[in-house]
This record gives C-alpha cells, structure tokens and sequence, in this order.
C-alpha cells in the first residue's frame, strides 16, 4: 500500500465514522431520519418516522388491548 492509498482509506474511514455518529446523535435526541413524507417513502411503512418513545406507547397499547 502506498502512501496516498493509506490517506484516502483513512479520510473515507473517518467520514463513514462521522457520518454514523450524527446518526447515533440525532436517533438518541429523538429526531426522525427520514423526511416525515409518507406519501413519498418506498420504506416497508412499519412506522419508521416514529420516535422509539411512540413505538413503545404503540407496543404497550397492543399489549393491553392482546394480554
């Protein structure tokens, strides 16, 4: 390996970690990741643009209604 292949593996290495991190941040302050358009989404509709906190109210709602 070269000098300059080392450089960019190590710059393409630290932007993917960057990149995961301000996911991580933004997931645990309870932001949304997508857009917040359902109508334009080609996800699987399984409640995505959901913070975990409503997840879980849903889960315990279904728990309740299904003991």
């Amino acid at each position: 390996m070269t000098w300059g292949t080392i450089f960019v593996l190590a710059l393409v290495a630290g932007l993917v970690y960057l990149s995961i991190r301000s996911i991580v941040k933004d997931r645990r302050a309870g932001k949304r990741t997508c857009g917040g358009n359902c109508g334009a989404c080609s996800g699987c509709g399984c409640g995505s643009h959901m913070s975990d906190e409503e997840i879980l109210e849903l889960a315990r709602q279904a728990a309740k209604r299904n003991p």
